[in-house]
């Protein structure tokens, strides 16, 4: 009898098992997963998210569908909230965020409520320096350019690279760059360049460039002026290093936390406290992926540049940053975030145009609400800046009264235009 039960139970325990493992196997299988992209689309982040979605999921235990949404907000920081603090933890909802997310815990990024290790952190497809690039049609031609004379570029937001990049400069480096910040990607801010809106901008990679305007490198479009990388490899040696412009050895190693993100230029991610089995598959899938012969085709025939990195190797890195002596943290937080050397400027959004009818008028008319259908608003009306007529004939803004049908064109809450009759 007791062979039998011990018998009896080695097997139970080996079914228990099996069952364990298909489960996991099966996990996936007639699931989707959503894949969040951190910013607009049309970007860099946004084509190598939908590249690698392409070819993740059948690589995945269960081959599960592959769904890409965009959620921008704060260079992707947003995302990473949500992913950190509300998404659920079963590996359905992961991520493709900014390059300079891992560090933002460590800075004290104020609007990080996440600390970077913690996350499951599934690779990167991209290791790539950046660059301060100037438009074809600018007058900057080297570095010396931008050290005598002010540079304008374009930025997405206060805590992204695109911004804190040109402060950097400026601060550690004597740089003259006055930043343009609110557009919302890549795409926005190379639309930038080819309107003349800005002169250039920096934090550029080769593979964003080349997912975006393909024609601009192999077309002389832009002017690579400073390679803003720590030169463990460089895709353009002829661009002059930033560390040959550095100041004191506590410059570099200021530098060393603040141009990690290049080491993790495409970095993926899901939730922290994912079980093992799927964080295990997740992460395993990540290297067949990078490793597969059809994503490398597809990256090829975009231009993307492919220099992957795993999961392990990003938590190991980040971890290491996170134990970098306060002093240092102290001295990057500042170069990162004082302004006082950098001018800085918002994007004008575009300007919108709606028939409706004024709804109310304040202070003689300094403030005008109206309706236009189920589109409401609340204008800034300006004596100088914002021409008023009424039946086709010039007129005060003190002259607007509710009720009047009018034609409004505004740009956020200033009103440009607004031809009454």
């Amino acid at each position: 009898m007791t062979t039998f039960t011990f018998r009896t139970a080695i097997v139970l325990t080996a079914l228990v098992a099996c069952t364990a493992t298909a489960d996991a196997q099966d996990f996936f299988k007639g699931k989707q997963i959503t894949l969040y992209v951190g910013y607009a689309p049309g970007g860099g982040y946004d084509s190598y998210a939908r590249t690698f979605a392409r070819h993740y999921g059948r690589l995945i235990p269960g081959n599960p569908d592959i769904v890409v949404k965009n959620m921008p907000g704060a260079g992707s920081v947003k995302l990473a909230n949500y992913l950190y603090n509300s998404a659920r933890k079963d590996g359905r909802e992961i991520g493709a965020l900014g390059r300079e997310v891992p560090t933002s815990s460590v800075l004290g990024v104020e609007n990080a409520k996440f600390t970077a290790s913690k996350f499951t952190w599934l690779g990167s497809l991209g290791s790539e320096g950046t660059y301060c690039v100037a438009w074809h049609q600018t007058p900057f031609r080297t570095t010396k350019d931008i050290l005598e004379k002010q540079f304008i570029v374009g930025g997405t937001n206060g805590r992204s690279m695109t911004v804190t990049t040109p402060v950097i400069l400026n601060n550690l480096v004597g740089t003259k760059i006055k930043v343009i910040a609110g557009y919302p990607g890549s795409a926005a801010l190379h639309l930038a360049m080819e309107r003349g809106e800005i002169q250039g901008r920096c934090a550029s990679t080769i593979s964003s460039t080349n997912s975006s305007r393909p024609d601009w490198i192999p077309g002389k479009k832009i002017t690579f002026l400073l390679d803003i990388s720590l030169a463990e490899k460089r895709h353009m040696p002829d661009v002059p290093l930033i560390t040959e412009f550095t100041r004191t050895p506590e410059d570099r190693q200021v530098l060393e936390l603040l141009l990690a993100p290049d080491s993790w230029t495409r970095p993926f991610v899901a939730p922290p406290d994912i079980a093992p089995a799927q964080a295990t598959q997740l992460k395993a899938a990540f290297v067949r992926t990078y490793e597969d012969a059809k994503l490398k085709a597809d990256m090829d025939r975009q231009k993307m540049v492919l220099d992957p990195m795993s999961g392990d190797a990003m938590k190991a890195r980040i971890e290491r940053l996170e134990k970098i002596p306060a002093a240092i943290v102290k001295v990057a937080v500042e170069a990162s975030q004082k302004t006082d050397r950098t001018e800085m400027a918002k994007v004008a959004g575009p300007i919108e145009k709606v028939k409706g009818a004024i709804t109310k008028v304040e202070n003689d008319g300094r403030k005008v609400s109206f309706e236009a259908g189920a589109k409401k608003g609340r204008l800034n009306v300006s004596s100088s800046g914002t021409k008023v007529t009424i039946d086709g004939k010039a007129a005060k803004r003190k002259q607007l009264k509710a009720g009047l049908a009018c034609d409004f064109a505004y740009q956020g809450t200033a009103a440009k235009t607004i031809a009454c009759k």
